[in-house]
């Protein structure tokens, strides 16, 4: 396994996109069992015999000219984890039909060294005061990096730049030091979120397929 060095570091953050498909603390504790090829390695033959391939998108905001998004009737609500972990879990499970996020995974993020209480944030809806969507970030102090991790928007509600709104909201309350952010997602995901970190002022042209045999 990659050790965290300084040399690593180094190497990293001339090119984080490129250098890796995931952030380096994640990078670090990959599972070996899947091959991960930047796309200017990627050649057809290495998908013979394979069982999965999914190409994912990876790109970076430098946390300068960040656009703030505000809906009128929505705002920004603080994330209580202690209180509200039930809540987060909904909203994710809700996003999505082929995921089932459990209390232990929310557990195993508060628990590690990337967590920051303050990058956790709903938006709710002034009309309902229900919580409709949910953004969860990480901070990596080695690498000074903000890390997109979860930005989700109940069905309901997309469409309405909520998303937006979040995103550029999360960019702007970056812990003070932070030096960029990035986000990775599929490709091939329906609701395009490559568009929605783009109009947001991500950047890139990474691109990672993820393989397994």
């Amino acid at each position: 396994m990659k050790q965290y060095s300084e040399n690593l570091i180094s190497d990293y953050l001339v090119n984080p996109c490129k250098f890796s498909a995931l952030p380096l603390y994640k990078e670090i504790r990959q599972n070996n069992d899947l091959l991960v090829v930047h796309n200017n390695d990627f050649k057809e033959e290495l998908l013979k015999g394979s069982i999965l391939h999914q190409r994912f998108f990876r790109i970076k905001h430098n946390l300068n000219d960040i656009h703030i998004v505000n809906i009128p009737g929505f705002t920004i609500k603080e994330c209580n984890i202690n209180k509200d972990t039930k809540k987060v879990i909904e909203i994710i499970n809700k996003s999505y039909s082929n995921i089932k996020f459990s209390e232990d995974e929310v557990n195993q993020m508060v628990n590690d060294k990337v967590f920051d209480s303050n990058l956790w944030k709903f938006i709710l809806d002034e009309n309902t005061n229900e919580e409709v969507a949910l953004g969860i970030c990480q901070y990596d102090q080695l690498t000074s990096e903000v890390v997109f991790d979860w930005i989700q928007v109940l069905p309901e509600y997309r469409g309405k730049g909520i998303g937006s709104m979040l995103v550029t909201h999360l960019l702007s309350i970056a812990p003070e030091g932070s030096k960029f952010a990035t986000v990775s997602g599929d490709i091939d995901n329906q609701n395009s979120p490559e568009k929605l970190y783009r109009k947001c002022g991500f950047t890139g042209t990474d691109i990672w397929h993820i393989i397994k045999s």
